[in-house]
């Protein structure tokens, strides 16, 4: 063998005369093709004033002397050019446009045509070291993602609807604040002191755009106790839920009422998200420490307002007691979404003020009755204004149920009344 077999370097053969020729031969081309850096790949034909080791990549339609060699490196050495063939897998710099070019089937191009440089890469780290959890890492003081030629996005997509896809913001590697979609597809941003426990801050309904802020910040009001700015919100999932959990999302929503009472704390407006068809079978009362109690139906994935049924039976907790919600100061409330059956005896009633200064509004909400129930909707004084309910029907049955309380006229032996000619709003 008189050549090696991957450069075709020569050989210095056996009781060969003029041994340097060969080295010297072989050294030339070891300094041509190692380290190729070529400088350009779109010259035709021979440069006008090549320096000693310019070399260049003839390209496709070559004229004069590099006819017929396209593909080759053509590398000017002692005042000659010297031409090699490239062979598949050999890498070579670009001069004149900053690439690197790779000899692939029969031809150079650029590594950016097949993605070589970072496809299918397992790990990339920029400045830092990327792990298996983190595998892309960059140590900046900023990072610019541009655009090319007009938009440009960013997408962080999540598999499944409970599964989260988000930014978080740490400090020293705790999480403080967090937006995105965060077991749901609401919208939200959350914050945490610890980067243990997190709360919702605001959060956006994909499905109406309606914008909720749990903690409104009042701070021209002075000396004003912190937690009545708060908004306290209950879920209750009759399905999935578990009176053992905290009740303040969909994730963590208890199962009864009885887990709703035990989760209220007094002097914060106070929001029921209800994600199920649901039996009112508790009475909740409350001495005025509640500036307003509103009760909304939403579907079990909490994405959405839907009608969810409450069924009005008898107390379970407290014997004889008249209201499911008991009111006995200035408390309002309002219903949106929902369908209530009364079901429970006369003796008992969805909603009872023992002032007049409460009131209900509702949006969306139907009342029926089976015919063997008794139950009012409203009770006592003048909680029933026409003007304050929109989408508001009640069936021929539960007509005579929805009822303001006892005025002057009234039949006596009657308990409850209904506003003349009451069909819907």
């Amino acid at each position: 063998m008189e050549n090696s077999e991957r450069l075709a370097l020569p050989y210095i053969m056996p009781q060969q005369a003029q041994k340097h020729v060969t080295h010297n031969e072989a050294i030339r081309m070891l300094d041509a093709l190692t380290q190729i850096s070529v400088v350009s790949a779109t010259l035709h034909s021979l440069p006008t004033n090549p320096q000693a080791g310019d070399t260049y990549i003839i390209p496709d339609h070559a004229t004069g002397e590099w006819t017929g060699k396209e593909g080759q490196l053509a590398c000017f050495q002692d005042g000659a050019w010297s031409y090699f063939v490239p062979r598949i897998g050999w890498v070579a710099w670009q001069q004149d446009v900053g690439k690197i070019i790779v000899f692939t089937d029969d031809e150079w191009r650029a590594t950016d045509q097949f993605g070589l440089e970072l496809q299918q890469r397992y790990l990339i780290g920029i400045n830092s070291e990327a792990t298996q959890e983190r595998r892309l890492t960059v140590a900046s003081n900023s990072t610019l993602f541009d655009h090319e030629g007009s938009d440009h996005r960013i997408a962080i997509n999540k598999k499944e609807h409970s599964d989260t896809s988000s930014h978080i913001f740490q400090s020293d590697y705790t999480g403080h604040a967090e937006m995105g979609l965060v077991g749901n597809n609401s919208f939200s941003l959350k914050v945490s002191g610890d980067g243990a426990v997190w709360r919702t801050a605001l959060s956006a309904d994909p499905t109406n755009g309606i914008v909720s802020i749990e903690n409104l910040e009042t701070s021209n009001l002075i000396n004003k106790p912190a937690e009545l700015d708060i908004v306290q919100s209950i879920y209750v999932d009759p399905i999935n839920g578990n009176d053992e959990l905290s009740g303040e999302s969909a994730s963590l929503a208890v199962k009864t009422l009885e887990g709703v009472e035990k989760c209220i704390v007094y002097g914060r407006l106070l929001r029921i998200y209800v994600l199920g068809n649901l039996d009112f079978d508790r009475v909740l009362r409350f001495g005025g420490h509640v500036p307003r109690i509103e009760v909304y139906g939403r579907n079990p994935e909490n994405t959405a307002f839907v009608k969810q049924r409450i069924t009005v039976k008898e107390a379970t907790n407290i014997s004889n007691q008249i209201g499911s919600f008991w009111f006995r100061g200035a408390s309002a409330v309002f219903l949106y979404n929902l369908t209530i059956d009364l079901e429970a005896t006369k003796t008992r009633s969805f909603i009872l003020f023992q002032s007049n200064s409460g009131f209900v509004r509702t949006n969306h909400v139907s009342v029926t009755r089976p015919e063997t129930g008794k139950c009012t909707l409203y009770g006592d004084e003048q909680s029933f204004v026409a003007g304050y309910h929109d989408n508001f029907s009640v069936d021929v049955i539960a007509k005579s149920h929805v009822a303001r309380g006892v005025t002057a006229g009234d039949n006596p032996n009657d308990f409850w009344c209904y506003p003349c000619n009451l069909t819907s709003f």
